[in-house]
């Protein structure tokens, strides 16, 4: 996932600030989507300020508000489409499961292995599972699960190279317990994060701020929102607020709606 504009650069460019490669130091070189609205005519122009304008809104709790401008956002431009994940972030917590995953899925045609936006596609998936009436489960969520198992297969397949954002893979396709990764950062020791066989090993140290950060915020949201453990998922939230970030960044905000959100 890519950052959301904050404010301009000294080149007139929008300065990128905020999600996992934003430019607080999880942005991976030649990263698609930070490309797409960094280019001339795009930067700067109506379809980015659009964007601005829904995350200002999500910003402020609007969901409605924020979709809108993202909409307009791809019918002014519509090949920003793909690369508007925070069309996806809006309308999940705006409680449109369906669409957020169909817009994370477009976001994979260009950007096979962002981890974060299929790690999002899941959470959607997941919640429509969680709407979807008893006379409608029978067959959708049939078709959901199927859709699930292909999201966490190609998830598995990602080759991610942040170690804080690996192992958040490890536990959102299957190879990782949450109690594992929950004790560890608890205890702050260094320890085997992975312990399923074919998993590797990855090492709990030399963690930065916004690592801590991530690591809290997705642990939240698979103990929330994939395993229905409230009481354990605000605990996450409380702890991913209080990591200390330099910078702005869109999922600490993201974060902070989160915990609003699901009081």
């Amino acid at each position: 996932m890519a950052a959301s504009s904050a404010s301009a650069a000294a080149d007139g460019s929008p300065e990128l600030a905020g999600g996992a490669s934003g430019n607080s130091g999880y942005h991976l070189p030649d990263d698609p989507v930070v490309d797409f609205w960094r280019q001339p005519g795009i930067a700067g122009g109506e379809c980015a300020a659009l964007r601005d304008q829904g995350c200002a809104h999500f910003k402020e709790g609007r969901f409605a508000d924020a979709c809108e401008c993202f909409d307009a956002a791809v019918r002014v431009k519509p090949e920003c489409g793909p690369f508007l994940w925070q069309r996806g972030i809006a309308r999940y917590y705006a409680g449109d499961f369906s669409g957020a995953a169909a817009q994370f899925a477009t976001g994979r045609a260009v950007n096979a292995d962002d981890t974060e936006e299929l790690i999002w596609e899941l959470l959607s998936l997941y919640g429509l599972l969680r709407a979807e009436s008893p006379e409608a489960a029978a067959v959708a969520s049939d078709e959901t699960a199927s859709r699930l198992e292909v999201a966490r297969t190609l998830l598995r397949d990602v080759e991610e190279p942040r170690p804080a954002l690996r192992v958040v893979q490890r536990l959102f396709d299957g190879r990782m317990a949450a109690a594992a990764l929950r004790q560890l950062l608890l205890s702050g020791a260094s320890g085997d994060l992975l312990p399923c066989e074919d998993a590797g090993s990855e090492a709990l140290e030399d963690l930065s701020s916004q690592d801590l950060f991530y690591l809290w915020f997705y642990l939240a949201l698979f103990d929330g929102e994939v395993e229905g453990r409230p009481e354990e998922a605000a605990e996450g939230l409380r702890r991913a607020l209080g990591a200390q970030m330099a910078g702005e960044d869109f999922m600490r905000h993201v974060a902070r709606i989160h915990a609003q959100t699901r009081q």
